[in-house]
């Protein structure tokens, strides 16, 4: 499957998402309690930090006066506003972990697919491979958008880019997360999940794109974006994995059943 079958696919998924949810039990309440204790924190902090960081602003520019003044409110606003959308990407990755690792093991059970019995020690495996995942994650995509910012500088013409690049560069690596926690469940290593992400970044791109727009949706989208995204990734993977026996399981109601799969790479 080509790259922008793949892109479609993987973006198109999220509307599958309420389908194959139906009857799910508190899969819309855990998401939600999640978010809002996480966002309470987030802001909390931002807001300690972001007035801290205003008052010294305002203490270090106060030989400016009018529009000097404007453009240092206007400036760390940006920053501030960055930070939260970046910030509550990666740390919602970080510390909701628990609640993906728990969800990609039950979209894995709908499916069809055998899973292992629960165990403290197979759920700190999930937990702590999300972590460790993102945490990787958020280093390289910070060493990318450096790398733009700085080719952006020397190359001027580039800066309209800016966004765009900044933007695929975000849902490349959100997108790679999602699909990760069922690569772990196939039973694939770190390293296979890399070549795996590698093969299908039309996948990967597909699911991280509607990830990062929706969090732009007031709260909706805050709250279960990171939800879906683990759900959508699951159901293209499985499409792309199993082709049309998947997809027309998908549709009627009926999911493979087997001791689990390795996708090939």
């Amino acid at each position: 499957m080509g790259f922008f079958k793949e892109f479609v696919l993987a973006a198109g998924s999220y509307f599958k998402v309420f389908g194959f949810v139906r009857g799910w039990k508190g899969f819309y309440v855990a998401p939600v309690v999640a978010n809002v204790l996480l966002c309470f924190l987030l802001f909390g902090l931002l807001s300690w930090g972001g007035a801290s960081l205003n008052e010294y602003l305002s203490t270090t520019f106060s030989f400016m006066e009018g529009w000097g003044q404007w453009i240092v409110g206007f400036i760390t606003l940006v920053v501030f506003l960055g930070i939260v959308f970046y910030g509550f990407q990666f740390i919602s990755l970080i510390l909701l972990a628990p609640l993906f690792a728990y969800q990609a093991e039950k979209v894995h059970e709908r499916l069809g697919y055998s899973v292992p019995e629960f165990s403290w020690a197979g759920l700190w495996k999930g937990i702590s491979r999300g972590v460790v995942t993102a945490v990787r994650n958020l280093f390289l995509e910070l060493l990318c958008l450096l790398f733009i910012y700085v080719l952006c500088l020397v190359v001027t013409p580039l800066a309209v880019l800016l966004p765009v690049l900044s933007f695929i560069v975000a849902a490349y690596f959100v997108g790679y997360a999602m699909v990760d926690y069922r690569n772990e469940l196939n039973g694939l290593s770190r390293k296979e999940s890399k070549k795996y992400v590698r093969a299908h970044r039309g996948l990967v791109l597909g699911n991280g794109a509607v990830f990062m727009l929706s969090l732009l949706v007031p709260v909706l989208g805050t709250f279960f974006a990171t939800s879906f995204g683990v759900v959508a990734a699951a159901l293209a993977q499985e499409q792309i994995e199993g082709g049309v026996d998947a997809e027309n399981s998908l549709h009627d109601g009926t999911h493979k059943v087997g001791e689990g799969s390795v996708a090939k790479v």
